[in-house]
Protein backbone atom coordinates (compact mmCIF):
# COMPACT_ATOMS: atom_id res chain seq x y z
CA UNK A 1 0.00 0.00 0.00
CA UNK A 2 2.84 2.32 0.74
CA UNK A 3 4.43 1.82 -2.24
CA UNK A 4 1.71 2.29 -4.60
CA UNK A 5 0.80 5.70 -2.75
CA UNK A 6 3.92 6.53 -2.81
CA UNK A 7 3.55 5.78 -7.13
CA UNK A 8 0.77 7.69 -7.15
CA UNK A 9 1.87 10.47 -5.21
CA UNK A 10 5.01 10.85 -7.50
CA UNK A 11 3.13 12.76 -10.37
CA UNK A 12 1.72 14.78 -7.88
CA UNK A 13 5.79 15.95 -6.68
CA UNK A 14 6.31 16.99 -10.26
CA UNK A 15 3.34 19.07 -10.91
CA UNK A 16 3.48 21.33 -7.69
CA UNK A 17 7.35 21.03 -8.74
CA UNK A 18 6.48 22.63 -12.22
CA UNK A 19 3.91 24.69 -10.81
CA UNK A 20 7.10 26.91 -8.22
CA UNK A 21 8.84 26.72 -11.37
CA UNK A 22 6.30 28.53 -13.49
CA UNK A 23 5.87 30.67 -10.50
CA UNK A 24 9.42 31.85 -10.22
CA UNK A 25 9.10 32.82 -13.96
CA UNK A 26 6.31 34.81 -14.36
CA UNK A 27 5.73 36.19 -10.71
CA UNK A 28 8.51 38.71 -10.36
CA UNK A 29 8.16 38.92 -6.33
CA UNK A 30 9.66 35.12 -7.09
CA UNK A 31 12.20 35.58 -9.72
CA UNK A 32 14.97 34.99 -7.10
CA UNK A 33 13.82 32.65 -5.26
CA UNK A 34 15.52 28.99 -5.07
CA UNK A 35 13.09 26.05 -6.63
CA UNK A 36 15.02 23.98 -3.41
CA UNK A 37 14.22 26.25 -0.42
CA UNK A 38 14.62 24.33 3.30
CA UNK A 39 14.55 27.95 5.02
CA UNK A 40 10.84 27.26 5.12
CA UNK A 41 11.46 27.64 9.12
CA UNK A 42 12.09 31.48 8.72
CA UNK A 43 8.21 31.89 8.82
CA UNK A 44 8.54 30.94 12.17
CA UNK A 45 10.39 34.53 12.73
CA UNK A 46 14.05 33.14 12.36
CA UNK A 47 16.44 35.31 11.07
CA UNK A 48 18.99 32.82 10.38
CA UNK A 49 18.99 28.62 9.62
CA UNK A 50 18.49 26.82 12.75
CA UNK A 51 19.15 22.76 11.79
CA UNK A 52 17.35 21.73 14.98
CA UNK A 53 14.14 23.04 14.69
CA UNK A 54 14.11 22.27 11.28
CA UNK A 55 14.19 18.90 12.03
CA UNK A 56 11.43 19.09 14.82
CA UNK A 57 9.31 20.73 12.24
CA UNK A 58 10.20 17.78 10.20
CA UNK A 59 9.11 15.35 12.79
CA UNK A 60 6.43 16.72 14.18
CA UNK A 61 5.38 17.31 10.53
CA UNK A 62 5.41 13.41 9.60
CA UNK A 63 3.61 12.13 13.10
CA UNK A 64 0.79 14.65 12.58
CA UNK A 65 0.28 14.01 9.01
CA UNK A 66 -1.54 10.16 10.13
CA UNK A 67 -3.46 12.47 12.56
CA UNK A 68 -4.87 14.37 10.32
CA UNK A 69 -5.63 11.48 7.70
CA UNK A 70 -7.24 9.22 10.88
CA UNK A 71 -9.44 11.97 11.44
CA UNK A 72 -10.31 13.06 7.52
CA UNK A 73 -10.64 10.04 6.23
CA UNK A 74 -11.72 7.42 8.98
CA UNK A 75 -13.73 9.69 10.64
CA UNK A 76 -15.05 12.41 8.34
CA UNK A 77 -14.89 10.24 4.86
CA UNK A 78 -15.87 6.93 6.04
CA UNK A 79 -18.92 8.03 7.81
CA UNK A 80 -20.30 10.09 4.95
CA UNK A 81 -19.39 6.62 2.99
CA UNK A 82 -21.96 4.98 5.04
CA UNK A 83 -24.54 7.64 5.53
CA UNK A 84 -24.71 9.01 2.08
CA UNK A 85 -25.21 6.28 -0.10
CA UNK A 86 -23.80 6.46 -3.87
CA UNK A 87 -24.64 4.48 -7.02
CA UNK A 88 -20.69 5.21 -8.23
CA UNK A 89 -18.07 2.93 -7.20
CA UNK A 90 -16.53 6.12 -6.08
CA UNK A 91 -18.59 8.07 -3.69
CA UNK A 92 -17.45 11.29 -4.27
CA UNK A 93 -19.77 13.25 -2.02
CA UNK A 94 -18.49 11.54 1.32
CA UNK A 95 -14.50 12.32 -0.42
CA UNK A 96 -15.76 15.63 -1.25
CA UNK A 97 -17.92 16.47 2.12
CA UNK A 98 -14.92 15.25 4.20
CA UNK A 99 -12.07 17.26 2.04
CA UNK A 100 -14.23 20.35 3.15
CA UNK A 101 -13.80 19.97 6.50
CA UNK A 102 -9.91 18.80 5.92
CA UNK A 103 -9.79 21.84 3.98
CA UNK A 104 -11.43 24.19 6.20
CA UNK A 105 -9.12 22.91 9.32
CA UNK A 106 -6.62 24.48 7.39
CA UNK A 107 -7.83 28.19 6.99
CA UNK A 108 -6.75 29.40 10.13
CA UNK A 109 -3.05 29.81 8.48
CA UNK A 110 -5.16 31.57 5.75
CA UNK A 111 -7.69 31.04 3.32
CA UNK A 112 -5.35 30.51 0.18
CA UNK A 113 -3.87 27.60 1.87
CA UNK A 114 -6.94 25.85 3.07
CA UNK A 115 -7.71 26.07 -1.09
CA UNK A 116 -4.57 24.93 -1.76
CA UNK A 117 -4.94 21.84 0.65
CA UNK A 118 -8.23 21.36 -1.08
CA UNK A 119 -6.05 19.61 -3.86
CA UNK A 120 -4.10 17.17 -2.55
CA UNK A 121 -7.23 16.71 -0.42
CA UNK A 122 -9.25 14.96 -2.64
CA UNK A 123 -6.40 13.16 -3.85
CA UNK A 124 -6.08 11.53 -0.41
CA UNK A 125 -10.02 10.58 -0.42
CA UNK A 126 -9.46 8.84 -3.75
CA UNK A 127 -7.00 7.08 -2.45
CA UNK A 128 -8.34 6.60 0.89
CA UNK A 129 -11.23 5.10 -1.27
CA UNK A 130 -8.75 3.09 -3.01
CA UNK A 131 -6.80 1.23 -0.45
CA UNK A 132 -9.32 1.58 2.82
CA UNK A 133 -6.33 1.64 4.68
CA UNK A 134 -4.52 5.11 6.48
CA UNK A 135 -1.09 3.68 5.99
CA UNK A 136 -0.50 4.57 2.26
CA UNK A 137 -2.51 7.68 2.45
CA UNK A 138 -0.18 8.79 5.71
CA UNK A 139 2.48 8.00 3.52
CA UNK A 140 1.67 10.05 1.18
CA UNK A 141 0.21 12.95 2.99
CA UNK A 142 3.83 13.03 4.92
CA UNK A 143 5.43 12.69 1.62
CA UNK A 144 3.94 15.30 -0.54
CA UNK A 145 3.46 17.86 3.05
CA UNK A 146 7.38 17.36 3.21
CA UNK A 147 8.26 18.04 0.10
CA UNK A 148 5.88 20.95 -0.64
CA UNK A 149 6.81 22.69 2.22
CA UNK A 150 10.05 21.54 3.44
CA UNK A 151 11.98 20.91 0.15
CA UNK A 152 10.06 23.32 -2.08
CA UNK A 153 9.05 26.07 0.43
CA UNK A 154 5.93 26.57 -1.67
CA UNK A 155 4.74 29.19 1.14
CA UNK A 156 6.53 31.84 -0.54
CA UNK A 157 4.54 31.19 -3.70
CA UNK A 158 1.47 31.12 -1.63
CA UNK A 159 3.00 34.50 0.13
CA UNK A 160 3.28 35.97 -3.47
CA UNK A 161 -0.23 35.48 -4.65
Amino acid sequence: MSVEALVYSLPILVVVTLLKLLAMKTMPALRDTPLIDIRGVYAFGLHEFNLWLYIVLVVTYIVTAPAQEFFARSGLQASLDMLVPSEAKTNWTAIVGANLFFSSAHAYLSLEFAIATFIPGMFWGWLFHKQRSLVGVSVSHAVIGLWIFFVLNFRTVLNAL
